[in-house]
């Protein structure tokens, strides 16, 4: 790269060649990427380095959220996404999980997801995810929709329509990756 690439130029391009090569696989048949490595030449290394571990997580939070939204609704029901949550935010510093199920839900109120989740065999969770750093200085709530697949208004919506409600969830598969 040219000698002043800024570390945001060089985070852009790592996040890029990390990303380019996205596909969503239902099983890892194992297949490789066709891009598998590539050498960053800069004039100072060390001033490039932060950018390119940033870019690094980014893109690997990207493609989980993607991972989580092009699951099929056949698999991903809100206890599979509770369960995929919890599995990367093990061991997070200063991350704290806590998933509200049928029972919870009830007893703190929560009956507007439990009408929307009674019309299912799968029962609904409420997943939360805070991050306390212990030198934060404000405070910061995002929220996402979580529902793993929205039948409302079945009645009315195309079938073409119907095939990316997998993808409703998508709010909640940022927030959460924007967490992590």
């Amino acid at each position: 790269l040219p000698a002043d690439a800024s570390p945001d130029a060089v985070r852009g391009l790592c996040e890029g060649l990390l990303l380019a090569s996205y596909r969503f696989r239902l099983t890892d048949a194992g297949e490789t990427p066709a891009l598998a490595q590539v050498d960053l030449v800069v004039a100072n290394p060390d001033e490039h380095r932060t950018a390119v571990e940033t870019a690094g997580t980014t893109a690997q939070l990207t493609r989980f959220a993607r991972d989580l939204t092009n699951t099929p609704s056949s698999v991903k029901n809100p206890q599979w996404f509770a369960e995929q949550v919890a599995e990367r935010a093990a061991g997070a510093p200063d991350l704290h999980l806590r998933v509200r199920g049928p029972v919870e839900l009830a007893a703190e109120g929560f009956g507007g997801i439990l009408a929307v989740g009674g019309g299912s065999a799968s029962t609904p969770r409420l997943v939360e995810l805070d991050w306390h750093p212990a030198d934060a200085r404000t405070h910061v709530v995002l929220v996402g929709k979580g529902i793993t697949f929205d039948t409302g208004g079945i009645s009315i919506k195309p079938v073409p329509a119907m095939k990316l409600m997998r993808k409703d969830m998508g709010g909640a598969a940022a927030v959460v990756a924007a967490t992590l």
